[in-house]
This record gives C-alpha cells, structure tokens and sequence, in this order.
C-alpha cells in the first residue's frame, strides 16, 4: 500500500515527525486546511450562542440616561444622581449620544454589542499569535477561550459580557497594545493603549501599571527609552479628554466617606471589599499564579520574553489584590476604592490565560508519539476552559 492510501492515524504511526496542516488536524488528525478567518466566524456565532445578548441592564441603568442627558441637559433637574452623570469617566457613551441622533439606539447598541464580540475574539488570536508567531492552533485556542466566555477570578470584574459597555469594548484594545508592546512597537502600543483609555480610565491605568512595569524591569525596554518616551506623550495626547473627565472625577469627593462606605458595602462588595468574596476565588487565583509561573519557566528558553513578562505581571496583580486589601481595610479611602483595585486581575487574567494556552498549543505541536500527544490533547484542550 503506498502512502496515499494510508489514513491519516496510519501516516502519522508510520511518519511521527509528519506535520499536518491546519489546527483541526494538529488536535483531531483530521486534515482540513481551515483559514483562521472561518474559525473566528465559528467561534463568534459560538460566542452569541452562550451569552446571548442583553439591553437596558446592568451599569446600562448609568449609562443610557447619560446619553439622553448629554442631549438634553435640561432631563433631571435637582437629582443629585443625574448630576453626577457628566463625569462618568469614559468617551464611549458621548460618541453615542452623537450617533444616537441620527440612529435608533436600540439598533445602534445591537451594532456595537456584536462588533465588539467579534473585535475582543480577533485580539485573543493575535495575542497569541504575538506569543507563538508559528502556531496557528495558538491563535485558535485563544479565540476559542474567549468565544467560551471567559470570566475574572477577583472582582467581579469584566472581561466578555452579555451586553455592550466600554469595560468589554476596551478589553480587545488592550489586547493589541499587548501584543504591541510585546513586539516593541511604541506607535502602535501608544494609539491602542490611548484608545482603551478614552474607553475605560480605570482599566486604562491598571494596562499602564502591567506595560510600565515591563519598561522598568526590562532593560531591552530601558534601552530605547527615548523612542518610548515620545509614544507616551502620543498616548497622553490620545488619552487627554479621559484623563481630563477622570481627574474632574476624582476632584469630586464624597459628602461623608462613612456613608460612602456603608453604602459601597451594600451596593457593590463584590467590587470593592475582598473579604466578601468567595475564597475559593482566592484559591484558584493563587493557583493560577503558580501555574502560569511553572509553565512559563518551564518552556523560558523556548519563550524567554513570555517567562520574563509573565513573571512581571503575576507581581504586579499581587501589588493591585494587596491595594484592594489596604484600601478597604486600613486606609479606607474612598478615592482609592473608586479604582475598583480587585478588577486590577483581570488584565493579568487575560495574559495569563492566552499565555498558557500559547504554550501548551506549541507543545501540542512538537509532541510525537501517541501518549505524549494524547497528553498534550488533554492539557491544551483544559486550558482552553481555565
């Protein structure tokens, strides 16, 4: 029987260096070319399926009566609450309430729900292609982690959720800045790290704490610091009207911290008070930590930048979890709560998640020999539901 005739299980016992094409067939040894493209359709129609989509829910209730206040200023008069709108730190809902004067907002909300969806699949496989640049099955894990709805361990943060707000939509952006700053292009790093902040400020200045941390540790970063310097002012030039609304934000404090405080307590400690929150989260936070640092360090010779990055960002969530602890806890601050410094995770959360699977897709695709590729099925296909 000559080669053409044997099936593919049958090429692969007899050849095991035999490479087969496509992701698919690296898992199931089913060999259908497949572009990456066909399976971020899958993936995003898999994605709707799960989550479904929501209106007029959730932090909704704050931002759909800001649009309809930026167009009429007059709505609300006297309500302490409706007074408070304007300095919702993001850019996202005054962009709409521009669109939202020639366009339904229903529909418009729908529009943006699903490109959004879309967007953060796309930038889950190029972080990932950013970290195995020769794996596509790398690239289809990640889209695949995110398509399954991945969710924060700490904070009840967000990083895919059912329904269209800036958190979600600022999450594909920092994705790219990632994978830009992993690259060590600065432009590139400075326009979509700029766009995430006019998003989300908060999750802004938890992205600049991971990047800026990377700078001052790295000395391949250290050394172009010049270059770097005059992206951060193309950043800040980007950012300034979200750094504007944020620092009016906080140039507002609290009538009574106290009955701030209680009333954090009641509305959202699971935002803002660690003690509240499930300790079995804790668990596998930590657990995570370990994991990620072991793989890492594992493969760091393969994958030097990856170990030396990922080792940087497990510290620096530690430092934004002990800011939860301190701030709650000790310093009872209201302007230091505001930051929702548990959430900080969700970022390192991201990383982490794409790295692990980066890794264990290229070990998937090195391995030879039955066992050892029925292993690495096994371990690549459990990082994909971390």
């Amino acid at each position: 029987m000559n080669q053409d005739q044997l099936s593919d299980e049958e090429k692969f016992a007899s050849n095991p260096n035999l490479s087969l094409g496509s992701p698919l067939a690296k898992v199931w040894l089913i060999d259908l070319p497949i572009p990456t493209q066909v399976y971020t359709l899958i993936f995003f129609i898999s994605s709707l399926l799960i989550t479904g989509y929501v209106i007029y829910s959730s932090n909704q209730s704050l931002q759909i009566p800001l649009v309809y206040k930026l167009n009429d200023p007059a709505l609300y008069p006297n309500d302490p609450f409706g007074d408070t709108l304007p300095y919702y730190a993001s850019m996202l809902w005054r962009v709409i309430a521009l669109l939202v004067r020639a366009i339904s907002l229903e529909p418009l909300l729908l529009t943006l729900f699903l490109a959004e969806r879309l967007f953060v699949i796309y930038a889950a496989g190029k972080l990932a292609q950013t970290f195995a640049p020769k794996s596509q099955l790398a690239c289809v894990g990640a889209m695949a982690l995110f398509a399954l709805v991945i969710d924060p361990i700490l904070g009840s943060g967000t990083i895919v959720s059912s329904s269209f707000e800036q958190t979600g939509l600022s999450i594909p952006f920092w994705l790219l800045a990632t994978a830009s700053f992993y690259n060590q292009r600065p432009i590139l790093t400075a326009v979509w790290l700029g766009v995430a902040f006019n998003l989300n400020s908060m999750y802004g200045v938890y992205a600049i704490t991971y990047l800026g941390a990377v700078f001052l540790l790295d000395s391949t970063y250290r050394q172009a610091w010049k270059k770097w310097l005059l992206c951060f002012g193309l950043f800040l030039l980007i950012a300034s009207p979200a750094i504007f609304l944020t620092l009016s934000a906080f140039g507002r404090n609290a009538a009574d911290n106290n009955l701030w405080l209680i009333a954090s307590q009641v509305r959202f400690p699971y935002h803002l008070f660690p003690l509240t929150w499930d300790k079995a989260a804790f668990g596998r936070f930590g657990i995570l930590i370990f994991l990620v640092i072991a793989v890492l360090h594992q493969n760091r010779r393969k994958m030097a930048q990856l170990f030396k990055h990922g080792a940087i960002w497990a510290g620096v969530s530690l430092l934004w979890l002990l800011y939860a602890f301190v701030a709650a806890y000790i310093a009872k601050s209201p302007s230091m709560l505001v930051m929702h410094p548990g959430r900080g995770t969700d970022l390192w959360y991201c990383f982490a998640a794409i790295a692990l699977v980066s890794v264990f897709a290229v070990q998937l695709e090195q391995a030879r020999g039955w066992q050892k590729r029925s292993l690495s099925v096994a371990i690549f296909s459990a990082s994909i539901l971390i």
